[in-house]
């Protein structure tokens, strides 16, 4: 009997304290006008859409798509498409027996899905494809082709002489082997063929190597303008997270007012997808965490842009 009372007074416990955490749920929910924000957001996505073009550089990393979605309790989400995460290039170091990796021709952006019950999405589609970027693409896709072919075809030269020249070391013993029985007429035939056979033996030997020569050349010149590539990448990312970050805050702070409808207690975050990181191959999500409370701060001038920035949370996912 005691056992069940106490297992009563255990399920009653539990049955209020899901019903008070549904009611501060709905109550939170009910304090977040869902339709201002809506609107807001939509300005606000605006502004930020018009400020991170404007940091854009022509050749460097640029912004393609941005959207935007709040998550009840939690906040609102800004997620960015970059050049960098929907039109990135592979470059791998050749080692004699393929070439770099040519880059994958530009995909649209994925349209926007629909959030569930409670989930506002903007979607603001701006995937302008330019057709410099589209020619330097195919210019840039046709040049690494031809790099590729023309090192395939030295790699095959290199094995036809050097077939040809042991084939012929090989006749060439077996001419030295006849000699060494042969007299008269006979040895003056075999001792002509041997040293037809030495001139076509030497001359092969140079081919291949001039080959070789220019297979190694080609070779560095890859690497070089990988290395070349790979470091200015770097720097193109390292020039645009800064700017990222700077206009970003920048912005929070100069309009952060307008989102009158987002609880001071929830967050704003950005996330650049499929930014990752510079160095790494497999593309990971860049993610930014402002505290709202800190963006209205900043907003007062009770925070500055820098400090807006030092106090967010920032990592890669």
């Amino acid at each position: 009997m005691k056992t069940f009372k106490s297992t009563k007074r255990t399920l009653i416990s539990a049955s209020i304290a899901m019903l008070v955490s549904s009611m501060l749920c709905a109550n939170a929910m009910a304090k977040t006008n869902l339709v201002e924000l809506n609107n807001e957001l939509e300005i606000m996505s605006n502004i930020l859409k018009t400020s991170l073009k404007q940091g854009d550089k022509r050749e460097g990393i640029t912004v393609r798509n941005f959207e935007v979605t709040y998550l009840a309790n939690q906040g609102v989400v800004f997620e960015v498409s970059t050049s960098s995460g929907r039109n990135s290039f592979s470059f791998e170091f050749w080692d004699g027996h393929d070439m770099i990796v040519a880059p994958k021709p530009p995909v649209p952006p994925l349209p926007a899905i629909s959030g569930g019950e409670g989930t506002y999405l903007i979607d603001i589609d701006d995937s302008e494809w330019s057709e410099e970027v589209e020619a330097a693409m195919e210019h840039a896709h046709e040049a690494m082709e031809q790099a590729r072919e023309r090192l395939r075809d030295l790699r095959q030269e290199e094995r036809d002489y050097s077939w040809q020249r042991r084939n012929n070391e090989r006749r060439l013993r077996d001419i030295e082997f006849q000699m060494r029985n042969a007299d008269g007429e006979r040895r003056k035939e075999l001792t002509a063929e041997k040293n037809e056979l030495q001139t076509e033996i030497n001359t092969l030997q140079s081919q291949q190597e001039e080959v070789e020569k220019l297979s190694k050349k080609l070779a560095e010149e890859q690497r070089q303008r990988n290395a070349e590539k790979v470091a200015l990448r770097k720097k193109q990312y390292a020039e645009f997270l800064a700017q990222f970050e700077s206009n970003v805050a920048t912005t929070l702070c100069k309009y952060g007012n307008g989102l009158k409808a987002l609880p001071e207690s929830e967050n704003i975050s950005f996330v650049l997808s499929r930014f990752g990181s510079a160095e790494q191959r497999t593309r990971q999500d860049r993610i930014y965490v402002f505290k709202n409370k800190d963006v209205q701060s900043c907003v007062k001038d009770n925070l500055s842009v820098k400090k807006l920035i030092e106090r967010s949370e920032g990592y890669v996912f």
